[in-house]
């Protein structure tokens, strides 16, 4: 099985790649709720996120979520 990953490329652009499904969510989650951004903009790259169920899809959902609600950040997603 192969496993999602989590890479920041800039303080600005971060980047997901591998499957998102209810397999793998639960770790990469616990992974993404430990980084704390430094700026208000951040633009989240998923050109290489190979598959997404329905797991995958709430997790960003919430991510988004979660980082409108932090010090009002401005997060968009890139499907390339």
């Amino acid at each position: 099985m192969t496993h999602p990953q989590w890479q920041v490329n800039s303080e600005h652009q971060c980047a997901l790649s591998g499957p998102l499904d209810r397999d793998t969510v639960p770790a990469l989650w616990t992974e993404l709720q430990a980084f704390k951004p430094t700026q208000n903009e951040m633009e989240l790259s998923l050109k290489a996120v190979e598959r997404i169920d329905s797991a995958g899809m709430v997790m960003l959902i919430h991510l988004l979520e979660n980082a409108k609600n932090k010090l009002s950040y401005n997060a968009q997603f890139r499907a390339d």
